[in-house]
C-alpha cells in the first residue's frame, strides 16, 4: 500500500526524470522503509553529513563523465570513475539509514528517494533486485519466473565473438544463455530498459517479443557487452543487443539493433557494435541452415546495417504479435556476402575469402548456365545498382583468365541491358509492349531483378497498370505474387487500388489466396487498400477467398470498416456500397454507431438499413 496523495505531488515536480519513473514501479516498498521501524526516528545530523559528501562526489562524477564523453575516451580516470560510483552507492546507503523514520513528505528530494530504492534492492534476492533496478515489478517478475525457458534458443546458433579477435580487448559478443543461466535469462528479460526499446518484461508493446525471446525455440538474443568474454557477467555493461528470430525460409531476422545510452554518445562505441553484428551476421550466414540474414528497419540503429533497396520478405513461423521487422533489409545472404566488405573491421579479408570460394563454386556449377544462376544474377543486380570498386577487383581475379570470363561478361551484359529497360518501364518511358519487344530473356531468374529503387518488373507492371505484362510475370514465376516492395506492398496491394483490374487481381489470389492478409508497412491488407478506393468489385472477390481479413487491423488498430468511417459518414455512394457489404458479411460496426453517438452525426441510411438486417438475422 501506498499513500497516493503524497506520491500524486511527487510525481508532479519529477514525472519527467527517468529515474522517478523507474522507482514508481516500488512505490510501497519505498514507503515502508521512509516510515522505518516502530519507533524509529531519523538521524538528522548523519542525514545533512552523508547528503553533502554525496552532492561534493556527484560533481566531480559529472564531470569526469563530461569529460569522457568530450574526449570519446571510456577508459579516461576509468580507476576513479569506477571508485566514484561504488563510492556513491554505499553513500545512498548511509542516507536511506538515517532518513528510515522520517516517512514520505510531498517534498522530499530526489536523492533521498533515490536512496530508498538503494536500500529496497540490497535487501532482496539477486535476481528480483535486478529487475527492480531496472524499473521492472513484482509483478513482471513473477511473469518471468512463470515462463517454460526449457526450449528457448535451441534454433539459434551459439555464437561469441571474442572482441580481442577484431582488436577490442574487453568487448564481447554473445548469444545470451536463457535455458542453462537464469541471471542471463533476467538480463534479457530487461533488455530494452537497457537500450531505451518497449522489448522487456514490463507490460510495454514490446513485451511479447521479450517472451518469444526468452521461450521459442526458433527465438533468442545476442548482446555487445564490456567484460571478460571467459568469464562473462549479469553486470557486464551492455552495448548493444538484438531480438532474433528464424523466418520459414530458415533465414536468422535481427528484428532490431538496439544500443544503450553510452554507444548513442560515442562514435568509437558505436564503430565496434556496427563491426561486431555485422561479423555476426556473417558468421550467421556460413551455417548451411541459413541462407540469409536479415535486419528490420523499425528501430534502433537497425537502418545502419543491410541493404535496403533488397528488401528481405521473410515470415514469422509461430509469433503473431509486436515486431519492428514488418519493413525488412538483407543484411547478407550466401550470393551477397561481399555486401559486409569494409563493414567487419579486422575481419574484412574472412569475408573476402568466403566470396571468392563461393564466387568459384558457383561459376564452376555446371548445372544451371551462368544466364540463369538467380544467385549470379542477383550479384551482377546489386553491383550494377550499387558499384564497388573492390568487388569488382575480387570478380575480375577470379574469373581472369579461365572459361568463366567470357560467360560472366555476357551475362552482366544481359543484366545491364535488362535493368536498363526495367528503369525506363518504371518511369513511365516506354510501354509494356515496348519492354516486352526489346527484353532480351524474360527467364524466371531474370524477371527478379530489380531497379536501383528496388522495384521487379511485376511491381513496376502493377504499380502502372499493365495488366497483360503482370499476367505474363506471375504465369513464369508465381512466387512474385508474395514479394513486397520497399514499402512492404504486395501486387495484390496494387491490383485492388491502382487500376481496378479484378481479373489480374483473381489471378493473383488464386494462385496466392494468403496474399490477402498480407499487410504493407502501415499494417494495410489489400482489402484496405480497395475500400480507400472504393474498389467493390475487388472488395467483394477478396472477403469471399478470405472472410478473415474483415477483423484484420492496421497500426492504427483500424479494420477495414473503421479504417473508412469519416467518409462512410459524409456519403459518398462507393464508400455506403463498400461498407453495406462488409456489414453484410460480418464486419464489426460498433465503431459506427459508437461515432455516431459521440458526434451526434447521423449515419447515411443505406447503413442504418444494413445494420438493422444484420443484427435481424444474427437474432434469428
Amino acid at each position: 500500500e501506498y499513500t497516493l496523495d503524497t506520491w500524486q505531488a511527487l510525481s508532479r515536480n519529477n514525472l519527467q526524470d527517468k529515474e522517478f519513473r523507474n522507482l514508481l514501479a516500488q512505490a510501497s516498498d519505498i514507503e515502508r522503509l521512509a516510515k522505518g521501524m516502530a519507533g524509529q526516528r531519523p538521524d538528522q545530523k548523519k542525514l545533512k553529513e552523508h547528503t553533502d559528501e554525496y552532492s561534493k562526489g556527484w560533481k566531480e562524477y559529472k564531470s569526469i563523465r563530461n569529460e569522457r564523453v568530450e574526449k570519446q575516451d571510456p577508459d579516461y580516470k576509468k580507476e576513479r570513475f569506477e571508485a566514484l560510483k561504488t563510492e556513491m552507492a554505499a553513500l545512498r546507503i548511509k542516507i536511506a539509514d538515517a532518513y528510515a523514520g522520517a516517512g514520505l513528505t510531498n517534498k522530499m528530494e530526489m536523492l533521498i528517494l533515490l536512496s530508498l530504492r538503494e536500500k529496497l534492492l540490497q535487501t532482496t534476492d539477486l535476481r528480483f533486485k535486478y529487475f527492480l533496478a531496472n524499473g521492472l515489478t513484482r509483478q513482471d517478475y513473477d511473469k518471468f519466473i512463470g515462463l517454460d525457458r526449457a526450449h528457448a534458443g535451441e534454433e539459434i546458433p551459439d555464437i561469441t565473438i571474442d572482441g580481442r579477435d577484431m582488436g577490442y580487448p574487453g568487448y564481447y559478443l554473445k548469444k545470451i544463455p536463457v535455458v542453462t543461466d537464469a541471471d542471463f535469462a533476467a538480463k534479457a528479460a530487461v533488455l530494452g530498459k537497457l537500450t531505451g526499446c518497449c522489448q522487456s518484461l514490463s507490460g510495454e508493446a514490446g513485451e511479447p517479443c521479450a517472451i518469444y525471446g526468452l521461450t521459442s525455440p526458433h527465438s533468442g538474443f545476442y548482446m555487445i557487452c564490456k567484460g571478460d568474454v571467459d568469464h562473462p557477467k549479469q553486470e557486464d555493461e551492455l552495448l548493444a543487443q538484438t531480438w532474433v528470430w528464424r523466418s520459414q525460409t530458415g533465414a536468422i531476422v535481427f528484428d532490431s539493433v538496439e544500443r544503450s545510452s553510452e554507444v548513442k554518445r560515442n562514435e568509437e562505441e558505436l564503430k565496434k557494435v556496427r563491426e561486431m553484428i555485422n561479423y555476426l551476421a556473417f558468421k550467421l550466414a556460413q551455417e548451411d541452415s541459413i541462407p540469409k540474414v536479415i535486419v528490420g528497419r523499425g528501430s534502433g540503429i537497425s537502418t545502419s546495417f543491410g541493404e535496403a533497396s533488397y528488401a528481405g520478405q521473410e515470415r514469422f513461423i509461430d509469433y503473431t504479435s509486436y515486431s519492428d521487422a514488418r519493413d525488412q533489409a538483407v543484411v547478407v545472404g550466401k550470393e551477397n556476402q561481399f555486401l559486409l566488405l569494409g563493414k567487419v573491421g579486422n575481419k574484412d579479408e574472412e569475408v573476402a575469402e568466403a566470396f571468392r570460394k563461393w564466387l568459384g563454386n558457383e561459376l564452376a556449377n555446371k548445372d544451371i548456365p551462368l544466364e540463369k544462376n538467380q544467385n549470379i544474377l542477383n550479384m551482377i543486380n546489386l553491383l550494377i545498382n550499387h558499384p564497388n570498386e573492390r568487388v569488382k577487383q575480387i570478380i575480375d581475379t577470379v574469373i581472369s583468365g579461365t572459361e568463366h570470363k567470357e560467360k560472366y561478361e555476357g551475362t552482366q551484359k544481359l543484366v545491364r541491358e535488362y535493368l536498363s529497360l526495367l528503369e525506363l518501364l518504371n518511369n513511365n518511358e516506354i510501354s509494356a509492349a515496348d519492354f516486352l519487344s526489346k527484353v532480351p530473356s524474360m527467364e524466371p531468374a531474370v524477371i527478379g531483378l530489380k531497379t536501383k529503387d528496388g522495384y521487379t518488373v511485376a511491381q513496376s507492371a502493377a504499380r502502372l497498370g499493365y495488366g497483360e505484362l503482370l499476367k505474363l510475370v506471375i504465369e513464369k514465376n508465381p512466387e512474385v505474387i508474395l514479394e513486397k516492395d520497399n514499402s512492404g506492398q504486395t501486387l495484390a496491394h496494387w491490383a485492388a487500388e491502382t487500376w481496378g483490374d479484378v481479373d489480374v487481381l483473381k489471378l493473383v489470389i488464386e494462385k496466392q489466396p494468403e496474399v490477402i492478409l498480407e499487410k504493407d508497412n502501415s499494417g494495410s491488407t489489400p482489402v484496405h487498400w480497395a475500400i480507400e478506393n472504393g474498389n467493390i468489385d475487388a472488395l467483394e472477390l477478396m472477403i469471399e477467398k478470405q472472410p478473415e481479413v474483415i477483423s484484420v487491423k492496421d497500426n492504427d488498430g483500424n479494420t477495414v470498416l473503421s479504417s473508412r468511417m469519416d467518409h462512410i459518414f459524409k456519403g459518398s455512394e462507393e464508400d455506403i456500397a463498400c461498407a453495406r457489404m462488409l456489414i453484410e458479411n460480418g464486419a464489426d460496426f460498433s465503431s459506427l454507431e459508437e461515432k455516431a453517438r459521440l458526434t451526434g452525426k447521423s449515419l447515411p441510411p443505406e447503413i442504418l438499413d444494413a445494420i438493422e438486417e444484420k443484427r435481424v438475422a444474427n437474432e434469428a
